[in-house]
Order: C-alpha cells, then structure tokens, then sequence
C-alpha cells in the first residue's frame, strides 16, 4: 500500500476530507481502492473507499459507516470484503487516513494471509475454466 498520491487525491475531493473527519473512533484506516488508485480511472468510474476496523463493527457503526457512500463514493467495510479483493485494498490501496497503525498492520497480515489460502482454489478454477 502506498501514499504517494494521497494529498493530491484529496484536494480534489474535499467531500472525503469531510468524511474523514466525522468517522467514528471505530475506524482505524481508510483506504483508497480500485480505478482510481491504480490510476485505471475513467470519467464515469465511481471512488472506492475501504474502512479499516479493529472488530466487525456493531449494526449501528455498520450503518453510519455505509452512509457516507453515495452515487460517486462506493464503502466498503474492509471485513465484508472477499480474500482476493482484501488483498488487492492492500497491494493497490492509497491510504488515505490511518489512527492505528498496529491495526492496519494486523489487517493487512490477516489479508494476505486468506489470500495465500484461497490462491489455490482461484488458480484450480482458471485452470478448469480457461484449460
């Protein structure tokens, strides 16, 4: 995960900077993900945001945290997200905001860890899929 670029991304989007602002203590890390971290992005493509969290977060977090997506700004609880797209928050990511660094280091162990366990099952189905 990088950081290059994360001061730039968000003086053009200061409706994150708000954001980042009003997050409960609950959030740990808040990172940038998909098109527009890889640098892929296309004038219709959407903002992926990952928010990084020590537990699950109880129903009421969950909701608050899932409103502050909106028709450009996609959210993602980094806990409900799949192995291989866990990881690629990782490989990929900006990070944008980070209050604990031990929990961000603990998520991304955690990340590459389930990746390095379902990498087989993803290449046996490549592999029957695409001969």
């Amino acid at each position: 995960m990088k950081t290059e670029g994360r001061d730039q991304f968000l003086r053009v989007h200061p409706e994150l900077v708000r954001m980042i602002r009003d997050l409960p203590d609950e959030v740990h890390a808040v990172i940038l993900f998909g098109s527009q971290a890889t640098g892929r992005a296309t004038p219709i493509s959407d903002t992926d945001i990952c928010f990084v969290t020590a537990h699950r977060p109880g129903p009421d977090i969950q909701r608050k945290l899932l409103s502050f997506g909106s028709k450009t700004v996609q959210v993602s609880l980094f806990s409900d997200l799949p192995p291989s797209v866990r990881f690629r928050v990782f490989r990929d990511g900006i990070l944008l905001f980070c209050r604990d660094p031990l929990t961000l280091h603990r998520a991304r162990g955690a990340a590459v860890r389930g990746y390095l366990n379902v990498r087989p099952l993803i290449d046996r189905h490549i592999a029957r899929t695409f001969g």
